[in-house]
């Protein structure tokens, strides 16, 4: 649930049960062994040993005594875009930790889109402001070495020190070139009638390999707004996912709104974890699915920014 107060965006959550350090091999991955990571970059202060962990906790019931920042009052000021205010307040740090169960010391692995890992540990925690109107309560993590490529950018992390199997036959693969005729197929089948009256933007058709097969998988996402004026919530995502069969394509039924970010075996079970953004003008969330050949089931969402 979203609300608004005095041009703050908050959103509210529940915070996760305790869980094992670390997914088992070939275990299903659940939604409290996997975060999603902001960057800090352009953060002043932050350095490219720290990234930042959403813990999914509503930032105003967490700092303010009555959920809500009062902004007529000179001692309430809401924590303002790439701004990061320290959590110092021992009974803040043990709500947040109780909250959200992740524990100051907690190790956690730091996935690149790539698949390369690298080891954190959570440091501290903040208030972040990740966007013009939202605010997050993070986990500072703190990586023993300095690593822009994992630091830099909006990712995922999971729980515990996870080596995860190299599988280079689930991944994206944005370097294959594709037909010209092809990516015109696909986008055309991606785009329902009603919307070829819009404005399409963004357009991206994007191989991947989603199982240990020599198939190939394509993701078509686009964005899309009504021509002329239009409200921010007006400005949509939207994604298709394909399997070419001869002179066939299949649509396997990819949640309609997902772009998608990055694809993994994170659990060594041979199946694919798909990372995705989604939503519109004002707000877009980051979503963690599976998919077992047929089915996509969400796992996560959160690290949402509104505009």
């Amino acid at each position: 649930m979203r609300f608004f107060l005095a041009g703050v965006s908050f959103f509210l959550f529940s915070g996760p049960a305790l869980a094992d350090p670390a997914p088992s091999p070939a275990s299903p991955l659940a939604a409290d062994q996997v975060f999603f990571v902001e960057t800090l970059r352009g953060v002043s202060g932050s350095r490219t040993n720290q990234a930042a962990l959403d813990l999914g906790l509503d930032y105003a019931r967490i700092k303010y005594p009555y959920g809500m920042v009062n902004l007529l009052d000179p001692g309430q000021s809401a924590v303002e875009y790439r701004s990061r205010l320290p959590i110092t307040d021992l009974e803040k740090i043990l709500q947040v930790e109780q909250q959200s169960g992740v524990k100051s010391g907690e190790k956690i692995t730091l996935v690149a889109m790539d698949g390369k890992t690298a080891p954190a540990t959570v440091a501290s925690f903040a208030y972040l402001g990740n966007s013009p109107s939202t605010v997050l309560v993070a986990a500072i993590l703190k990586l023993k070495t300095p690593d822009a490529q994992m630091t830099g950018q909006r990712g995922l992390a999971l729980r515990g020190s996870v080596k995860l199997k190299p599988n280079p036959r689930i991944q994206l693969q944005p370097q294959e070139k594709i037909a010209p005729e092809l990516s015109d197929r696909l986008f055309a089948l991606a785009v329902p009638p009603e919307r070829l009256g819009q404005t399409l933007t963004d357009i991206r058709v994007i191989p991947a390999r989603l199982d240990a097969s020599d198939k190939i998988y394509y993701f078509v996402s686009y964005w899309h707004h009504p021509q002329g004026a239009y409200d921010l919530e007006d400005m949509q995502s939207a994604g298709s996912l394909f399997r070419v069969e001869g002179e066939k394509i299949v649509d396997l039924n990819l949640p309609a709104d997902l772009e998608v970010k990055a694809v993994w075996d994170l659990n060594g079970d041979e199946k694919p974890e798909i990372l995705g953004t989604a939503g519109d003008g004002a707000q877009v969330c980051h979503r963690l699915y599976s998919w077992d050949g047929k089915n996509f089931t969400l796992i996560k969402e959160g690290l949402c920014a509104g505009y």
